[in-house]
This record gives structure tokens, sequence and C-alpha cells, in this order.
């Protein structure tokens, strides 16, 4: 009787977890302009919202004692009690739900908390097929004039989003595909896999023009190859964690410094500020104007997303594209501190488990959010599920509650 209600709960988790990436992700879209499709994919979301609640329950409840509501209550005390991280981090969520007015952490956290309780490579495979499939329905919706299709003309060449609200989301889209696909494959990643990826995205770099994450998919597939086909493993063995997590501090606070000390007399910064396409100049301004709180800002960011003539935009862009710096003026000073040990503690966990192309996959992303803002993105990023190896860390003595 158990097993067949844990596994109709299963069936709803992973029903519940399509549903919500799928209509999570519309936002990235142009149907997100029809009024409809808006309203419903927002209404989607909320059922979601209920449908977590309802599985953590179902997971938390101590189903062999009578269902009273005294014993609901106790089973949720106890557990709370034993995951004081978790209580930590809702806190410091709803916080930021009354400073910054976003409820992005809280619902990030409720996510986390739900897909804790089943097996994360299972959730990426899912999500690898979920997503794939949105992507190419959207691309498909976007051929067929279905929903508006945005297009940029640059120095006399068009850059296509393909139903995306900016061509960049596209091919960063794929990106975060490719990082999931290789994950999965571990070291069966083969010649053909290799081959495929980089054909698909070239012919996509040919419409969107996006250069960066195009570079960025075949650097992926290189490192991927090289850990297939060589004993990449056994130099990863040999790594001390601490050098992750030095890396971790290294890479966050470096970027973070570079946008806070930026000056526009030194060459430095210049040249740092060109590769990087601007995005040092829009940190150090939005450092000016908004500066550091503990639990985040409601800031308004203006982007290019879903226009079609960026120059009706320019004087006013100030749009932060570094994953670190948004999720600091977003969600604040204490948010990102933990969402970086979260990272660190993925580190710790692959490392123990010689999960080396977790390793691998995380170093991905992490270099990835200097330049996109999905550090925290479920819309691309499954990987943000981990920071569940923190977030529901037990308490090494756990407290007893007696009612």
């Amino acid at each position: 009787m158990f097993l067949k209600k844990h596994d109709i709960i299963e069936k709803i988790f992973y029903i519940t977890i399509a549903v919500y990436f799928i209509f999570s992700a519309i936002t990235l879209t142009m149907a997100e302009e029809v009024a409809l499709i808006a309203l419903v994919a927002k209404l989607a979301r909320y059922v979601c919202y209920v449908a977590f609640l309802f599985i953590i329950a179902c997971n938390v409840i101590d189903f062999s004692k009578p269902l009273t509501i005294k014993n609901i209550i106790v089973s949720f005390v106890q557990y709370m009690l034993k995951h004081l991280i978790l209580v930590f981090v809702i806190l410091v969520a709803m916080c930021i739900l009354l400073s910054a007015k976003d409820r992005a952490p809280l619902v990030l956290v409720l996510l986390i908390w739900t897909c804790s309780f089943y097996d994360f490579k299972k959730i990426i495979a899912f999500y690898f097929k979920v997503m794939a499939g949105f992507m190419c329905f959207t691309w498909g919706l976007s051929l067929l004039e279905i929903v508006p299709e945005i297009i940029i003309t640059r120095e006399e060449r068009q850059r296509f989003s393909l139903g995306f609200i900016y061509p960049l989301e596209t091919m960063t889209f794929l990106l975060f595909l490719v990082i999931c696909y290789v994950y999965l494959k571990d070291k069966k990643f083969t010649f053909k896999d290799f081959a495929l990826i980089n054909v698909i995205g070239y012919l996509l770099y040919a419409v969107t023009d996006a250069r960066t994450s195009y570079l960025l998919i075949v650097g992926v597939t290189i490192v991927a190859l090289i850990y297939s086909k060589t004993n990449l493993e056994k130099l990863l063995e040999k790594i001390n964690t601490k050098v992750y997590y030095i890396g971790i501090a290294a890479i966050s606070l470096g970027i973070l410094g570079c946008g806070y000390f930026y000056r526009a007399d030194s060459d430095f910064f210049l040249k740092l500020d060109m590769i990087l396409n601007n995005r040092i100049r829009l940190m150090n301004e939005a450092f000016r104007e908004y500066g550091i709180s503990l639990f985040g800002e409601n800031i308004r960011w203006i982007g290019y997303g879903g226009q079609t003539d960026t120059s009706l935009v320019e004087a006013i862009y100030n749009f932060v594209d570094c994953g670190y710096a948004k999720m600091l003026f977003d969600y604040g000073v204490v948010f990102a501190v933990l969402v970086c040990v979260g990272y660190a503690f993925m580190y710790k966990h692959a490392n123990a488990k010689k999960d080396y192309i977790l390793i691998l996959a995380v170093t991905m992303i992490l270099m990835v959010s200097v330049m996109e803002p999905r550090l925290i993105s479920i819309e691309m990023n499954p990987f943000v599920l981990l920071l569940g190896l923190f977030f529901m860390k037990e308490n090494k003595s756990n407290f007893k509650f007696i009612l």
C-alpha cells in the first residue's frame, strides 16, 4: 500500500515539475507577450506551488501514526528542528520577500525542498527531455509565426531570436541543455555527440549571431570529449576540495570586485570591460546607484529583451548580466553567500562521490554565470537544485520535540 502511494506521489511530482519548468521558461519567450498565455502560465505556476507543498507534506508527515492535526504539526516541527539550515534559508527568503518584494528565492527554496526527496540525476534527465522539447516547440511557434519574432539588425546583419525574447537567450538556452547532456552522458560522450552538438550550435549561431554562447558550447563539448577519451578524472581526483572553494571565492569576489572598483580611466578595466561587453561598467553603475543590501532591493531592470529596436532603450539600459552581481543586487548579501556556500557543497559532494562530471558541470555553470544571470535560474539551470545538499543538510545533533 505504501509503495503504491509512494509511486502515485512520485508521478504527481514529475508532472508538477514538468509543468513548472515549462511555465517558468515561458517567461523567456515571446509567448509571454500574449495576454492569455501569460495569465495561464501564472495560474499554472501558482498551482505548482500548492502541489509542491502537498508533495513535501507527503514526504514529511509520519503516516504510521493517525492523521490528526496534532501529528501533522509534530511531524513538521520535528523535521524543521532537524533541518535548521533550511529554516534559516526560508527566513532569509521571507526577508527578501518583504524587502525586495520578490518571491523568487522563496519559490526556489520550495522547489529545492520538493526535489530533495528524489534522485537528482533522474530529475536532470527528465528536465533535459522536457526542456529540449520546449525549445523545439518554441522554435516551431516562431517559424509558424504564431508568436512574435524578435529580429535585430546590427551592422547590416539580422539576428533572429526564434521565439525567445532575445537572440542571446536562444543560444544560452541551448548552452545549458548541452551542459545537462554532457553531465548525463558522463564518460559515454562520443565524437558523434561532439559533431552533432556543434553542428546544431553553429546553425543556431548563424541565425542568432550569439557568438559568446556559441564559443562556450564549443568549449563545453571539447572539455566533455577530453574527459570521455582520457583519464582526466585521475587529475581531478588529486585536486583538494579546498581548491574548489577558493575557485568559487575567486570567481565571485573577483568579478564583483572588478565591478565595484571599475574606473573609466583605467586601461585594464577598459580592456576587461570590452572583452565582457560592457558588463563591468554596468555593474559599477549599479553599485553606485543601488549599493549593497542585506536582503536585496526591488530594481526595475531594463534590457533589450522583447525589443526589436534596441536604440529605444540604449539611453536607459541598466541590465546587469553577471549572475553573481545580479543575485547580489536582487536578493542581498545574505542570500548570495548562502548560494555560494551551496555551490561549494556541490563540489564537496561530487568529490566525495567521485562524481567528476558533476565537478566539470558545476565549474562550467560558475564560469558561464560571469557572463549570464543564470546562477540560480531554474528556467535554464537545473543544477541549482543541488543547493539542497546544503539547504537540506541535517543538524549534527538533532533537537528533541515532545508535544
